[in-house]
């Protein structure tokens, strides 16, 4: 009775999704690209140098950007191993597709994920036909999971993850939630903490593993080949020590300039790189904030060098900051000064760059807890604390490399989680 209810809700929304995204295709005139496919028409064809007879396809939703570049490792992996086997990658943001094509270029097949209505999820698998359909972290949607089920076509939850505040939302749509999750194929989770949450709302605990995070699993070659590119691109001399913010939030770029001033009385040739977690802002952060500053500040996206008397480069563009966060030589992850749950450290950590974080990070909680507890992160509250956390790593060296030491021991210490969950993978689709 509930999944009736939910469905004509979701039904009598489409109207307003819609025009939700097409008001926000005012600013940014992706949100309505190839709108159909929201719809499940108008979908890509398969390319027939990937359409042979016998292929598996395999449907991947990554929700955004965060959960794209956390599955990259699996889809890059399932690219490797087996020829036959295709991928399809679904987003629900632009940033999210851009990604995706960024990432694997033609290597896959990319689209909107489809609304969660019978109608759009049917059409939606009447065209790929996967074998295996493979969500991430939490994007469980109740029409995708039972409409699979239907089909006899297995649901796997990768990289499973469930905060105690989602729980809570969960439990109080027990009946629409319950036998949603119970219909799960199998659930690999980060954490014990996660697979408990799971059981307690009706997964069956037989089929729900804790398998830990592919987060972990970083491709280190790669980002290397990618910074070192790109520092020949941007000329920045090694003599400078960089004081990276990430995926930073509506409210905290003025805090870090704040902190940035602190620093350069200390460091004079610091360099500081803002990278907003949404660039479509970055417009809205030089005029605001950048522009009534002291500081030389350029724009990545201009294609300029970074000289001596740039104080401030803005990452503005997508699928570099992996890359500068392993040229930084401290990062303060964004989303954690202001009540956004904070965004993944394990890029910075695995580099062994000292990990900055605030106070708010209910979405990697687990992590940011080991990190801090085994000092490979320090917690600040405002401006101030961020100031001093960052001049007291770039002034002192040993302090420094301490931090960022132990913070990769802790990446190296939890990898694995990738050929676990390939094999996950490789089972579902034999059986």
């Amino acid at each position: 009775m509930m999944i009736l209810f939910y469905t004509l809700c979701i039904r009598l929304a489409v109207p307003v999704l819609l025009l939700r995204l097409l008001w926000r295709s005012r600013r940014n005139p992706a949100y309505r690209y190839k709108l159909f496919e929201r719809l499940g028409y108008r979908l890509p064809n398969k390319p027939e140098s990937r359409a042979s007879e016998g292929d598996q396809w395999i449907w991947v939703h990554a929700v955004s950007v965060g959960e794209t570049l956390a599955v990259a490792p699996l889809i890059e992996k399932l690219l490797n191993a087996d020829p036959k086997r295709q991928v399809v990658v679904t987003s629900t943001t632009p940033t999210g597709r851009a990604q995706v094509e960024r990432l694997f270029d033609k290597r896959v097949s990319c689209c909107w994920v489809p609304f969660d209505t019978p109608g759009s999820v049917a059409r939606f698998l009447a065209h790929w036909r996967p074998s295996l359909t493979v969500l991430v972290e939490t994007e469980i949607w109740p029409n995708i999971v039972l409409q699979c089920k239907r089909q006899k076509i297995p649901v796997m939850l990768a990289n499973a993850r469930l905060s105690s505040r989602s729980a809570r939302g969960y439990a109080r749509a027990g009946l629409l939630a319950k036998p949603v999750i119970a219909s799960l194929t199998l659930i690999a989770c980060q954490q014990k903490a996660d697979a408990r949450r799971f059981i307690a709302l009706g997964a069956d605990s037989h089929k729900t593993l804790v398998t830990g995070s592919v987060k972990f699993d970083i491709a280190r070659s790669r980002v290397i080949r990618q910074r070192d590119s790109l520092l020949e691109q941007l000329a920045m001399s090694s003599d400078r020590l960089i004081f990276l913010a990430g995926s930073t939030h509506h409210g905290e770029e003025e805090l870090v300039v704040a902190a940035f001033t602190q620093l350069r009385k200390n460091v004079p040739s610091a360099l500081l790189v803002l990278a907003p977690r949404h660039p479509e802002r970055t417009a809205s952060i030089t005029r605001s904030i950048l522009a009534p500053s002291p500081f030389h500040w350029l724009l990545r996206s201009t294609g300029q060098v970074v000289s001596a008397d740039t104080d401030i480069l803005v990452l503005d563009t997508l699928g570099e900051l992996a890359a500068l966060t392993a040229a930084a030589d401290v990062s303060f992850i964004g989303g954690s000064l202001v009540p956004h749950g904070g965004h993944n450290p394990l890029e910075a950590a695995a580099f062994g760059v000292p990990v900055i974080t605030g106070p708010h990070t209910f979405n990697f909680l687990q992590i940011f807890r080991a990190l801090r507890r085994v000092g490979g992160a320090i917690e600040v509250i405002d401006a101030e604390t961020l100031g001093q956390s960052v001049t007291e790593l770039l002034t002192q060296e040993v302090y420094r490399r301490e931090v960022g030491n132990a913070a990769s021991r802790y990446v190296e210490e939890n990898q694995g989680a990738l050929v676990r969950q390939h094999a996950l993978i490789d089972q579902l689709l034999s059986d």
